[in-house]
Formats: C-alpha cells, structure tokens, sequence
C-alpha cells in the first residue's frame, strides 16, 4: 500500500493522544509537590511513537501481536530509560526516591509492550483492513 507510512505514523502517533487520560492518573500521583510540565510530553510522546512505529514497519516489523509486544517493549525501556535518567519523571511524578525510581524501568516497557500488542497491534490491522476494501 503506498500510504502505509504515512498510515502508519498517524494511527501510531494518535495512540498517546486518546490514552492521554492516562496522564490523569500521572497527575493524581504527584506527591513531591515538584512542577512537571506535561505540555511537552504531549507534543514528544506522540511524535517518538508515530515514528518509533514508522521505523519498525520500514525495517520489517512482522504483523504479529508477539512482534508488536516486544517492539513496544522496546519502545517503553527507551522512554522510561530517558524518563528516568534524563526527565526525571519518577522523583518528580510519583513521588519515587533512590532504587524504588528505577521501577519505571520495569514499568515502561511492560505497559508499551501492551499498548502495542494490545491496542495499536489490532487497531492498524482494523484501519489497514478497512482501507483495503475502500
């Protein structure tokens, strides 16, 4: 399919945006009474998934739940990997001091590997297959 990228990047990139309520819950753990501005998460997040996504139909990734399981694993061990060492995400969000800070690193890719093969894998196969009797 000749748009297949372009489809591609805007399911994968409009994933984070209707899982954005999700950020709620990040909100409601905020204990350190740290600001965190979530403003650029909004913009970043959407766009490293779109083109995180892309990236792997580009290079082959197989239409396979298992195989989406684990590129969103991937994704979610480089994202909590910055989180963590760069943004600082789990001091300032939840609240998480000295080793417990490094659970993100668990977390992120266990709950990306899910989105992927849970939510992106069968929504892509879903708008692919409808575009496909268009």
């Amino acid at each position: 399919m000749q748009n297949a990228p372009v489809t591609s990047f805007a399911i994968a990139s409009s994933l984070p945006i209707t899982l954005w309520p999700l950020g709620g819950l990040a909100l409601s753990a905020h204990r350190s009474g740290a600001d965190f501005d979530f403003s650029i998460a909004a913009i970043v997040i959407p766009l490293l998934f779109g083109t995180f996504h892309v990236i792997c139909r580009a290079r082959g990734l197989p239409q396979s739940r298992k195989a989406y399981l684990f590129a969103g694993a991937g994704l979610g061990l480089v994202m909590a990997s910055i989180g963590t060492f760069v943004a600082n995400v789990p001091e300032t969000v939840y609240g998480l001091v000295g080793n417990t800070r490094y659970l993100a690193l668990l977390g992120g890719p266990v709950f990306y590997g899910a989105v992927w093969g849970l939510v992106l894998w069968p929504a892509e196969q879903y708008v692919l297959r409808e575009m496909g009797r268009a």
